[in-house]
């Protein structure tokens, strides 16, 4: 039997246990041994934000829901991403996603309401507007 003989390892490569360990929303980007670099940081946020918009409002509830702050590159890639996710996602779709933050009690939902309507961030009229399916 040569189990004796294994060694396991994690291989952290995208930072994820200091992530966890400090309650903290980052776009998964692999760091380097001098940490993760500002613009890569942002550059993934954007990336991702752009591609899906509707991440937005999960990246919001995720963070209510585990109490998680959330990395302020993701802010600094917002204005690059909320006006897809005003222009390009269904209304239909933003409410099944809050609706899924209501499961989690008022006071996940009140975290995501300050966060929304936060004036610095601009961020309810993209959360709470958009086209339907009448296409308003």
């Amino acid at each position: 039997d040569c189990r004796h003989l294994l060694e396991w390892k994690l291989l952290d490569y995208y930072g994820g246990i200091n992530d966890l360990r400090y309650r903290s929303l980052r776009a998964p980007c692999p760091v380097s041994q001098a940490g993760p670099s500002l613009n890569k940081q942002v550059t993934q946020w954007i990336r991702i934000l752009q591609d899906d918009p509707i991440r937005i409002i999960r990246v919001l509830r995720f963070a209510a829901k585990l109490d998680f702050s959330i990395h302020e590159d993701f802010w600094s890639a917002l204005p690059q991403a909320i006006g897809r996710l005003k222009a390009k996602v269904a209304g239909s779709r933003k409410v099944t996603e809050l609706l899924k933050l209501a499961k989690y009690g008022t006071r996940k939902l009140l975290v995501l309401m300050n966060l929304a309507f936060d004036t610095n961030k601009s961020l309810a009229p993209a959360l709470f507007g958009g086209k339907d399916g009448s296409g308003e």
